[in-house]
């Protein structure tokens, strides 16, 4: 969802490689021209193909900013493990 400064995305459910490409497909359409806000809040599951689609967006549009909202504290944590907080800016809420 587009607003007047930044471009929202809320994600929701189990996210593992069985929806890697719907994940994909929402990601590619980020062009980088506003800021973008990921909201994590309903994400209950990660696994490591959601991670690699997270990165390959930091790194496609690496002079964008992108914020990662409210994920659950155990992808919190996953995402901290793994300095994800060095890649993009992690917030517990909006």
């Amino acid at each position: 969802m587009r607003n007047g400064s930044e471009l929202r995305l809320a994600l929701a459910g189990d996210w593992d490689l069985t929806r890697k490409e719907e994940l994909r497909q929402l990601l590619v359409e980020m062009d980088g021209k506003k800021p973008i806000v990921i909201d994590l809040s309903g994400v209950t599951y990660a696994d490591s193909s959601f991670l690699h689609e997270l990165s390959v967006l930091r790194k496609r549009l690496a002079n964008c900013s992108i914020t990662l909202s409210a994920p659950r504290p155990p992808l919190k944590r996953v995402l901290q493990l793994l300095s994800f907080d060095k890649l993009f800016q992690i917030v517990d809420t909006e």
